[in-house]
């Protein structure tokens, strides 16, 4: 089972972690037993029976875990996981972002 590392960016002190961890809905449960998948992506849509097919486009994933968006606020992560050579993080609005620690491949989606 993933550690579930909560406000990985230490910017949301004033809210309880298991306050955090509750407005993740499914996808908390799916990222902890992401360790039976090859990559965050497969776990993802394995589980995740709404899908549309795409991913967001014109945003990406800083160096520090920001999801950028231009002429949006850049949005922090509430959480993170790591799994292999990946990192997960899953912010508000639904937005989750897989982020390859290799090459910086990204795969931004909406999960809600």
């Amino acid at each position: 089972m993933l550690a579930t590392i909560v406000d990985p960016l230490h910017k949301f002190p004033h809210i309880n972690s298991d306050d955090i961890i509750a407005s993740l809905g499914l996808i908390h449960g799916w990222a902890i037993g992401a360790d039976e998948y090859s990559n965050f992506k497969d776990c993802l849509l394995d589980h995740y029976g709404q899908f549309y097919g795409g991913a967001l486009t014109g945003g990406k994933v800083n160096e520090e875990g920001y999801y950028v968006y231009p002429a949006d606020p850049d949005l922090i992560p509430l959480v993170k996981w790591e799994h292999k050579d990946e990192i997960l993080y899953q912010y508000q609005y639904g937005i989750v972002a897989v982020v390859n620690k290799v090459n910086n491949e990204q795969w931004i989606t909406r999960m809600d």
